[in-house]
């Protein structure tokens, strides 16, 4: 019999139990405390049932609004259910498959569209990731060691816990991509219909959660294609049958796809940015070592001293040269079946979506939440590394203590990240722009009687919608709202204490500065990425 996988050291014992307490703990700490930021209030709006439309009808009116009717956009329509979300989805985001929004939708019908409960959606998916890297690693390594080791890296995986504790669909894509893989495995080995059977359901429900698990379907397929050594075999005929039955399934969804090309390519070339191949390895550099330490290089760390920012980069070598040597250790110490299979998980996405980047000039490729396959390969890899390092007593006493000590010091580096990650209220994954927003708030809530006016060109700038509604979620009850459609100008009341003008377009700034002394709200002046300034605030009229 297999002896227990659990080390016989009683304080080891209480560490590995720690660990798991903590990653539990971490992702559902201080939901509410973060910034919930665009593409969140977005995830809102579609759960919601209302259209942007909707939010330019009845907020846009140049009336003075209270926040809580933006409220009423991010939490779910009575009258508009399921299918009526489904199909808005479908109409402008097809792009974007629906499993995660049907699911989000019933759970918010129970608990309601509150941030703290739509966040802890994905919170409780994520937990659902636990068993699933375990029964793959089972599969891969038939070690019950190496799929401990992964759970306990997973669980204080700084990168695990930030979209754990997001409202998108990020954690129901990772739970998707483990269980499709582990399903082929088992199907592969024991090639019963059951199993194959299994194998189509979980294709079909990763191919429901998002449209970047084609490429995992993809390499499925070389994978299959490899083993079976391109011969017509009982497992590939099964694996071809199962394929296509599970994208028969999605097919009503290719067919959304399909009329909604354009929006597609407008969705995937969002962010235009000419990327050099030195870009792009910093980037990946970066990546590894964010998958187990991370104190938000990129977010809000700009105030760090040289000193921080020199160990942080420090600490990203020795993690990039573990996980290089992880792979490499994998690929020497492992029969092709196993590292075959690893090696398709961290490569085909990033290099497929690499390709698309040097041709279209965007930046996909360096986008961390894209490459959740690449990450999952290389904390797999590295687990396998350390579980046969603690373990293996054909090595040295001392080396074994070595690697125990790097484990420890590795779950070490998440937990620390994973501290600071639950104490702040932006970090680098929604991108720098967000905590500006976050001091745009601060800025209005100071005031006694604020007034915050903005525009929109057009009902569709989902744009400057979604940051509208995102900003609302940071202000207090007590600010009130004038939104207007272009061309329209507000007619400003007299009675409150501050009048801002948040994001306006250059049409009514300039239209305003012919009436009103405006001026940027702080001598901070919080700028757009475009350097354009954030938050004016209006003073007296001009006398004329």
């Amino acid at each position: 019999m297999q002896k227990s996988i659990l080390p016989s050291s009683a304080w080891l014992r209480f560490f590995i139990a720690t660990v798991l307490a903590l990653g539990l703990f971490f992702r559902f700490a201080n939901l509410e405390r973060k910034y919930y930021w665009t593409d969140e209030t977005y995830s809102s709006l579609r759960n919601s049932g209302y259209t942007e439309e909707d939010v330019v009808k009845q907020a846009f009116t140049g009336q003075i609004i209270s926040v809580s009717l933006l409220h009423k956009f991010q939490n779910p329509n009575p009258e508009k259910g399921l299918i009526s979300n489904v199909k808005i989805l479908a109409q402008k985001d097809p792009h974007i498959p629906p499993l995660y929004f049907i699911l989000l939708r019933s759970w918010t019908n129970l608990f309601g569209g509150s941030v703290t409960s739509t966040r802890s959606f994905s919170a409780v998916i994520s937990l659902l990731v636990f068993p699933c890297i375990y029964w793959l690693c089972r599969e891969l390594f038939q070690s019950q060691l190496v799929g401990w080791m992964a759970i306990l890296l997973i669980a204080v995986s700084p990168f695990h816990v930030l979209y754990a504790q997001e409202a998108r669909m990020y954690s129901l894509w990772t739970v998707t991509i483990l269980l499709s893989s582990a399903a082929l495995l088992r199907a592969m080995r024991f090639k019963t219909r059951m199993d194959w059977l299994t194998y189509t359901i979980t294709l079909t429900l990763a191919l429901y959660s998002h449209l970047f698990i084609l490429e995992t379907a993809i390499g499925h397929g070389i994978y299959v294609f490899v083993i079976e050594r391109f011969r017509l075999t009982k497992t590939l005929r099964s694996y071809l049958l199962a394929s296509l039955a599970g994208l028969i399934l999605f097919f009503p969804w290719i067919l959304m796809i399909l009329q909604g090309d354009s929006q597609i390519n407008d969705a995937l070339d969002w962010s235009h940015k000419k990327l050099g191949l030195l870009t792009v390895a910093k980037s990946w550099f970066f990546n590894c070592s964010r998958l187990f330490f991370d104190i938000g290089l990129g977010g809000q760390s700009s105030g760090l001293t040289v000193l921080t920012v020199l160990l942080v980069s420090l600490i990203a070598v020795i993690l990039f040269i573990l996980v290089c040597y992880s792979i490499y250790y994998l690929c020497t110490k492992t029969q092709k079946s196993i590292w075959l299979f690893i090696l398709i998980f961290i490569l085909l996405l990033p290099l497929t979506l690499l390709s698309r980047d040097l041709l279209k000039g965007t930046d996909t490729s360096i986008i961390m939440r894209y490459l959740i396959p690449s990450c999952l390969g290389i904390q797999i890899a590295v687990a396998y590394l350390l579980s046969r390092q603690i373990t293996d007593v054909s090595i040295s006493y001392r080396r074994r203590k070595f690697w125990q000590s790097a484990t420890t010091l590795l779950l070490s580096c998440g937990i620390i990240s994973c501290v600071l990650i639950s104490q702040a209220v932006s970090w680098w994954h929604t991108g720098p722009m967000n905590y500006k927003y976050f001091q745009v708030a601060q800025t209005i809530n100071q005031s006694d009687q604020p007034l915050v006016i903005s525009s929109t060109s057009m009902p569709t700038d989902t744009r400057i919608i979604l940051s509208i509604l995102s900003l609302s979620h940071l202000l207090d009850s007590k600010v009130k709202l004038q939104l207007t459609l272009y061309p329209d100008v507000p007619t400003i009341a007299s009675n409150l204490s501050d009048v801002f003008l948040y994001q306006p377009p250059d049409s009514l700034l300039n239209s305003l500065k012919q009436k009103y002394e405006i001026k940027p709200s702080n001598s901070k002046q919080v700028t757009t990425n475009k350097d354009k300034i954030l938050l004016w605030r209006l003073s007296s009229p001009k006398i004329k």
